[in-house]
């Protein structure tokens, strides 16, 4: 989960990668267990994928959570769309 500042992380990511293009080249992270975490998180959760499931197209995983942490007492980023019809 991403704090209030995050505008350049969802420019980053909103882009878009290849698949052989490493998303998280030039940011500050950490390589956990169970995955990479942004440093600039203000929490996360790691989830395990238990199913994929087609919806139109795209793909909607359903995961359970088997850790976490929040670190930051800060806000998260809370983004709302006008309307959802539109990128």
């Amino acid at each position: 989960m991403l704090g209030q500042d995050a505008t350049d992380l969802l420019k980053h990511f909103g882009r878009g990668f290849g698949l052989e293009e490493d998303a998280f080249a030039g940011l500050a992270v950490r390589v956990r267990d169970y995955g990479v975490q942004l440093e600039a998180c203000v929490s996360h959760i790691a989830c395990d994928v238990t199913e994929k499931v087609p919806a139109g197209d795209h793909f909607v995983y359903l995961a359970r959570a088997v850790a976490g942490e929040t670190g930051v007492d800060a806000p998260s980023y809370v983004h709302l769309r006008k309307s959802a019809a539109s990128y």
